[in-house]
């Protein structure tokens, strides 16, 4: 204590000196602890789950070697029953669904999940219960789990829950339990009902479901992974084309869930790493010049009896009080900032909630903290006991020398940021180039309305949407500000949606039996996997800004009683009918269970569904009269530039219409600035980082040249009276001369 106690005294009469080493610490300490507040929330953290490292994902591998999140039922359950790494298996989707019944109608995420779900995840209902073997089944009484927060927000937190039900969509589900605070899983989902209440699938060529199981005790990673490959590989033995399961993997669920943000975050960390290295150099600058204004001191203090250790403690004590006040505003600074970072990037960071500022960030900061006190007070212990100490003490006229090590640590300040600043450049650029990619359609002037209908039983209760929609179109058309209206199944740019794969024929009743399609699946030279399949209206091209390149698009003539067509993308067309003209070609492309083909009548240019920086992938556009047990997403596309008053307009007819449909809305310009949103977030916060470095490395060269000139005031005064130029009295140029 007396050590720091004269240290607290030392610093105080360098006030300035004191005042930018604290702040040049706490601006690299600051960044340093915010990212690790990321990587350690997102990255290290454990899932807030029972013994979180034995949740799996279970994955489908095809035959291209490719992992694909989801599998089949009929292949999930074969995983089930054969495998005995697991104590539960459970499979499960999820999507935003119209809810009412509650408070008010809205939409929300609502997850289907399998009987053994709530044991694998090891978390169970803080009220009420989960569902009952007696709710698992086809035509089981309907029962929901709800979140806490729809608990809140729809009941008012009342606990009498036996007298609460949701419609969720057309159907009455009884609320018998709500699951604790911040339980979201999967994908923020807020309310959960049985899969079992669904008719089975039978398709193993489907990949409708995810899967999660618990490890059995004693049971590790790697032999699981075993023994789900064994069944995997032995499944597409027996089944062989008609399944595309040829391998199966098992991964750690917290590493599936955190995967796509992990490159993007190890670069921001190497990246702040850089900057508070920067920051260091910068504060063991200035401790040096410092320390070496401190040489006669530092003698004295050797000359009265103080050792070597006695010097090195106290100036440990005085870097450790700088230090210590420098990582105390850092923490701050990074409180602030996580703040500000969540309200930027929470909705495309994966378990955002878990970003905090805790005892494990405080303890990485105090870390940090002591082990730059340490280094930087061994940097001025070494000043102080160098061998030409007392040379330079006693040299009381002539110039001062000057120090190697600080104009190595300001060469390095300076390297070090200009990697930052380039690094910085190079990502600009490559934003740029992004912005300037075509998408293939229009970004902006648009208004999208998700009116996608209740999940339903049997899809013959969507065939009844197609007056709907006609109508709904009809309506939208006629309101002012609307320019043009059109629908489609997924609106420009939102990324993959239903895919599945098409195959060419011939004649028309070439293909007649579910059997024969599956062989021909398997030819790759007449079929096309992982094709994007969309349903859209007469006018959908034209309003999207979409060119038709050959042929025609949809027409209202293309109705249920007409012969079915198509319009394809332009990269499809290539790939089913290379050097061919595709026009008046045959094309099955089954995905609600008929088997009549396609003829294509249109030809339209690729778009980018995945991203700016993804190739566009092959499209199939079907007319939505045509394929009515295929609309199980739907939305409408408005060209306005009114959007404020179409909006609550669009949403009343919506209403008026059908009180069971939610509208969700969003702009072409959000649509759009959300595919940037990672790449911009990334820029941002490298830009911040460069430009701070490079300002600290400013900061460090003005800092050793004025200490280098008030070092050399006496010599600078001899030389002037000695009659020298102004030239060769310039600092910087005698400096450079040495």
């Amino acid at each position: 204590m007396t050590s720091l106690r004269q240290a607290a005294r030392q610093l105080f009469r360098y006030p300035a000196y004191s005042a930018v080493v604290v702040a040049t610490l706490a601006l690299g300490i600051g960044a340093c602890t915010l990212i690790f507040s990321v990587v350690n929330g997102v990255l290290l953290e454990p899932l807030p789950y029972p013994e979180p490292e034995r949740i799996v994902r279970v994955l489908q591998i095809n035959e291209n070697g490719r992992a694909g999140d989801n599998i089949s039922e009929p292949n999930f359950s074969d995983l089930k029953r054969q495998s005995r790494s697991f104590v539960a298996l459970a499979r499960y989707s999820a999507g935003v669904q119209p809810v009412s019944g509650g408070s008010e109608p809205a939409r929300a995420q609502t997850a289907s999940v399998s009987a053994e779900f709530f044991d694998v995840v090891g978390v169970r209902p803080v009220l009420g219960r989960a569902f009952l073997p007696e709710e698992l089944g086809v035509g089981a009484p309907r029962a929901a789990v709800i979140g806490y927060a729809v608990w809140q927000r729809q009941f008012g937190g009342d606990r009498e829950l036996g007298r609460h039900t949701l419609d969720i969509g057309e159907r009455t589900y009884a609320v018998v339990g709500v699951m604790p605070p911040g339980f979201d899983f999967p994908d923020d989902a807020e309310i959960w009902t049985p899969t079992e209440l669904w008719p089975p699938g039978e398709s193993r060529t489907a990949h409708n479901w995810r899967a999660v199981g618990r490890l059995a005790a004693g049971v590790s990673l790697a032999s699981a992974r075993s023994e789900v490959s064994i069944i995997a590989r032995r499944l597409k033995a027996e089944h062989g084309a008609d399944t595309w399961m040829a391998d199966a993997a098992v991964a750690p669920l917290h590493t599936t869930l955190v995967r796509a943000a992990r490159p993007a975050l190890l670069v921001l960390f190497a990246a702040v790493v850089l900057l508070f290295f920067v920051a260091a150099a910068n504060a063991a600058n200035l401790v040096l010049a410092h320390a070496i204004g401190r040489e006669r001191e530092l003698a004295v203090r050797a000359a009265l009896g103080a050792g070597a250790g006695r010097l090195a403690s106290q100036l440990f004590a005085e870097l450790l009080v700088l230090c210590a006040v420098g990582g105390a505003l850092g923490l701050a600074l990074a409180a602030w900032g996580a703040d500000a970072l969540m309200a930027l990037a929470a909705e495309r960071l994966p378990r955002a909630d878990a970003i905090a500022v805790d005892w494990t960030v405080l303890a990485f900061t105090c870390g940090l903290t002591v082990a730059t006190a340490a280094a930087l007070s061994l940097l001025a212990s070494w000043r102080a006991s160098s061998a030409t100490f007392t040379v330079h003490n006693v040299r009381t006229a002539g110039g001062a020398r000057r120090s190697p090590l600080l104009d190595g640590l300001v060469a390095a300040q300076v390297a070090l940021a200009l990697l930052l600043v380039v690094g910085a450049a190079l990502l600009g650029r490559s934003f740029i180039a992004l912005t300037n990619v075509d998408p293939g359609f229009r970004t902006e002037g648009f208004v999208y309305m998700d009116v996608s209908p209740p999940w339903p039983d049997d899809r013959a209760e969507l065939e009844p949407l197609v007056s709907f929609y006609e109508e709904l179109i009809e309506r939208l058309g006629a309101l002012p500000g609307v320019d043009a209206v059109a629908g489609v199944s997924l609106a420009p740019g939102s990324g993959g949606g239903w895919d599945g794969t098409p195959v060419k024929q011939t004649q028309p009743d070439e293909i007649t039996s579910f059997e024969q399609l599956a062989a021909v699946m398997s030819d790759p030279a007449r079929s096309a996997r992982g094709t994007e399949y969309r349903l859209a209206s007469e006018g959908y091209f034209a309003a999207v800004g979409i060119p038709v390149l050959r042929g025609r698009g949809v027409e209202r003539s293309d109705g249920p009683d007409a012969e079915r067509v198509a319009v394809v993308s332009r990269s499809l067309a290539e790939r089913l009918w290379p050097g061919e003209d595709p026009l008046g070609k045959l094309v099955q492309f089954d995905l609600g269970g008929d088997l009549r083909p396609a003829r294509i009548v249109g030809v339209v240019a690729d778009i980018r569904d995945l991203g700016l920086d993804q190739e566009p992938r092959p499209t199939f556009y079907g007319p939505y009269r045509q394929r009515a047990r295929s609309l199980t997403v739907f939305e409408i596309v408005m060209r306005t530039t009114a959007p404020a008053r179409v909006v609550p307009a669009a949403r009343d007819i919506v209403q008026s219409m059908r009180t069971d449909i939610v509208p969700q809305f969003r702009t072409a310009e959000e649509a759009h600035a959300a595919q940037l949103a990672p790449r911009r977030f990334n820029l941002v916060l490298l830009g911040v980082f460069g430009v701070t470095a490079l300002l600290l490395a400013l900061a460090g060269i003005y800092g050793s040249i004025a200490f280098q000139v008030a070092r050399r005031t006496q010599e600078i005064g001899v030389r002037v009276a000695l009659g020298a130029r102004p030239a060769r009295v310039d600092p910087v140029t005698a400096l450079r001369s040495e």
